[in-house]
């Protein structure tokens, strides 16, 4: 049962915080399984569990991006992509190089809506061009650019239309 496991695994994680409390990443872990006892469940208390596991996380390793994937993550959980947009925006300014800040930071701006599309397509490019490991899977990139290529058709974006289609060729 997987709320059972979740509360075993719950149990383990913070039985070794209270002997080890400066493990970011059981933090992190910690949070993920919240997250996702919140998903299963639809008891929203489990988020408010998760965030104190990410407050904690982001406090003792405030500069690891991936923590605040996490974060962001989370957030988008809760339909929060604005406040998600903040946390990973503040992941890329720790290092604007890393493609997997790239990545998360245009896959939720393309969940905003259409006036991000822009934005979106030029972090998703730059994920793409700079660190193709950012990706979780091609079926993904390829829904997400074939709404972006609709789009800039519509709009009549003959570059980033063609930005598009070359990268859809490569997929």
């Amino acid at each position: 049962n997987f709320e059972e496991l979740s509360y075993q695994a719950i149990n383990k994680m913070t039985d070794f915080l209270a002997l080890h409390p400066h493990y970011p990443l059981f933090y992190g872990t910690l949070g993920r399984t919240y997250d996702n006892l919140a998903i299963q469940t639809g008891d929203a208390s489990f988020f408010e569990k998760a965030e104190e596991s990410y407050f904690r996380v982001l406090q003792l390793s405030p500069k690891r991006q991936e923590f605040h994937y996490m974060y962001a993550m989370h957030l988008m959980a809760q339909n929060k992509l604005n406040d998600a947009v903040d946390v990973l925006r503040q992941a890329l300014a720790l290092d604007d190089k890393v493609g997997n800040s790239h990545f998360y930071l245009g896959a939720t701006l393309l969940s905003l809506g259409e006036e991000n599309y822009k934005e979106a397509l030029e972090h998703l490019e730059y994920a793409l061009d700079h660190d193709s490991r950012a990706i979780p899977n091609a079926s993904v990139i390829k829904d997400s650019y074939n709404k972006l290529l609709l789009y800039f058709y519509k709009q009549k974006d003959i570059r980033s239309f063609m930005v598009i289609l070359k990268r859809l060729s490569q997929i």
